[in-house]
């Protein structure tokens, strides 16, 4: 069970390291130079493209900073486009049912709720393909069409409407994507798998496809894997979300006048859109944090994607390392069995045993020490507290088990007593106590036995909730 317990709590320190490669950052802090203080530039990244000063605000230790000036980064190829456009075709057909339409419209607010920094279209279609609204970031309009979708007509153009939507895209913003949410099923379309498939190569747009696997599956994934794009189920719209992020990913130099004072300390920079979504770093402003700053912006998101097949495999194998360690450990922790523990002399007593007879007498003996190279001719136990308290339990034989299984030469009614909890063994006379790995353990003496250990008169054995006595006589040479 602790094994279980360390190897689930490995894997839930595996599976948070490696957050990074599951999601991608909205924005990201690069890099922080104050080597021109007053003025400070921020290098920043994953964003989407085309943002400007009013998108961004930055913050000096919870303070909001003034006269911020946003340029894209030189590392940008494309130089400034504009902002990822997406556009929404919902089905609006009878060939779906009104649940599942409602799952459809919900999936696309949420999808919606988390696009902040797009503009996005939508596009109902059904016999025809029409406009709900075309490109916006207004949110109450956005969601006013998509609840204004309801079913109606007979036929589904669905190719039609990714062509419409694609068409949309690369005659207007030229970023963007298409997400469709559908049955899959294409009823009277004028245009074909082939024509949106060669449109998507030549504007590079990607058609995702939003369903559920009781649907048409083959003809969307056809369509999603020949654009670029991929068919989602309900409930992992995330990774449409990444898709976004990974292709359209802005980079920004950010620079304006700080108003701290050059005291040396750690200041808090905070870079947040306004989306709400933010990350922060610290620096110094006497020169000596700009070693420290650079070593937290390493393990950021970005680098770790660089790095990260190599970055991921050396986790894996940490992780089999940390296991086999605990396994190792727990094995050499771990009590050792009754064959290990004998001594030589004890593994040559054959195992012969005489089940037990109870008698209600109790005989009272004198107690005679033993010393080394004496042993006992009688032995016996008396139980000090149960039902049974005061009964003598005659020891016959070379070796004798006790526990709850009626297989025991000495049975005691405990459940928290094991079926083989312990054993006693006559090795000329000395008698030796055995734990049979019990899962409570057995104590001499209010110790817990953790190895075969001899009896001596007036020892006292403790088994879950019932203690014996251990009482010898006639001290032989």
């Amino acid at each position: 069970m602790k094994l279980f317990i360390q190897t689930t709590f490995l894997l839930t320190l595996f599976v948070f390291t490696c957050r990074p490669f599951l999601a991608s950052a909205p924005v990201k802090i690069q890099n922080i130079d104050t080597s021109n203080f007053p003025k400070i530039h921020i290098e920043v990244t994953g964003l989407v493209q085309g943002l400007n000063e009013s998108d961004f605000f930055i913050y000096e230790d919870g303070y909001r900073a003034n006269y911020v000036k946003i340029t894209p980064s030189d590392k940008n190829s494309t130089g400034v486009s504009s902002a990822i456009s997406v556009v929404f075709c919902l089905d609006s057909s009878k060939s779906i049912k009104d649940p599942f339409l409602k799952e459809l419209k919900k999936s696309a607010l949420d999808i919606s709720a988390n696009l902040a920094l797009s503009d996005i279209a939508i596009y109902g279609f059904d016999d025809n393909v029409v406009l709900l609204n075309d490109f916006s970031r207004d949110k109450q309009v956005i969601n006013a069409s998509i609840n204004s979708v309801y079913l109606r007509g007979s036929k589904t153009m669905l190719y039609d409407a990714v062509y419409k939507a694609m068409s949309r895209i690369e005659s207007g913003p030229k970023n963007g994507i298409v997400v469709v949410f559908t049955d899959g099923k294409d009823e009277g379309s004028s245009v074909t798998v082939q024509d949106i498939s060669a449109l998507s190569r030549a504007a590079k747009i990607p058609v995702f496809f939003v369903s559920k696997k009781s649907y048409e599956i083959k003809t969307m994934n056809r369509i999603a894997k020949l654009t670029g794009g991929s068919l989602v189920f309900i409930g992992n719209e995330a990774s449409i979300l990444r898709s976004v992020s990974s292709r359209f990913k802005g980079e920004y130099d950010i620079s304006y006048h700080s108003l701290l004072k050059p005291d040396g300390k750690e200041h808090k920079l905070e870079v947040r859109l306004s989306s709400g979504q933010s990350d922060s770093s610290v620096f110094y402003l006497d020169g000596r944090g700009a070693f420290f700053a650079n070593l937290l912006n390493f393990f950021n998101k970005e680098n770790l994607y660089k790095c990260g097949p190599l970055f991921l495999f050396l986790l894996i194998i940490l992780l089999i390392l940390l296991i086999a360690l605990i396994f190792i450990v727990r094995r050499k922790s771990a009590p050792r069995t009754v064959l290990q523990t004998m001594s030589q002399a004890e593994k040559e007593i054959a195992p012969s045993a005489v089940k037990v007879t109870v008698s209600d007498d109790a005989e009272i003996v004198e107690y005679v020490p033993m010393t080394m190279g004496q042993g006992y001719a009688n032995a016996w136990f008396i139980r000090k507290n149960g039902d049974e308290a005061d009964k003598k339990i005659h020891i016959h034989g070379k070796e004798v088990t006790i526990g709850r299984s009626k297989e025991c030469n000495i049975v005691i009614h405990d459940n928290r007593v094991s079926a083989f909890h312990a054993k006693v063994k006559n090795a000329g006379g000395i008698f030796y106590l055995f734990d049979l790995v019990s899962d409570h353990g057995t104590y001499l003496n209010g110790s817990k036995l953790l190895r075969p250990k001899p009896l001596y008169d007036w020892d006292e054995i403790s088994l879950g909730r019932i203690t014996l006595i251990f009482r010898g006589s006639k001290i032989i040479d």
